[in-house]
């Protein structure tokens, strides 16, 4: 990101279109550059975890995740690592 955030602030670029998460995770993590992630997103997609067929992890690992959610954890850990929702 950071050649693509040099060529923007020095008005080489107009935009940076990549992936919503990154963009966002890297303006929070650097307020030293002036940049910020505008508009809606397009194309969202969506992320997971990979297990094994039949994996005895399957059912922990999704009620940790919903509870995570309901207990507000999800939204704790995007706020942090991500900021406040735009």
């Amino acid at each position: 990101f950071d050649t693509a955030i040099d060529a923007l602030l020095a008005g080489e670029v107009d935009a940076i279109i990549d992936d919503a998460p990154g963009l966002e995770y890297y303006a929070h993590t650097h307020p030293d550059r002036a940049v910020e992630v505008v508009g809606p997103i397009f194309a969202p997609d969506k992320y997971a975890f990979g297990l094994a067929q039949g994996s005895a992890l399957r059912r922990p690992l999704s009620v940790e995740l919903i509870g995570a959610r309901e207990d507000g954890l999800i939204e704790a850990l995007r706020e942090t690592y991500f900021g406040k929702q735009r």
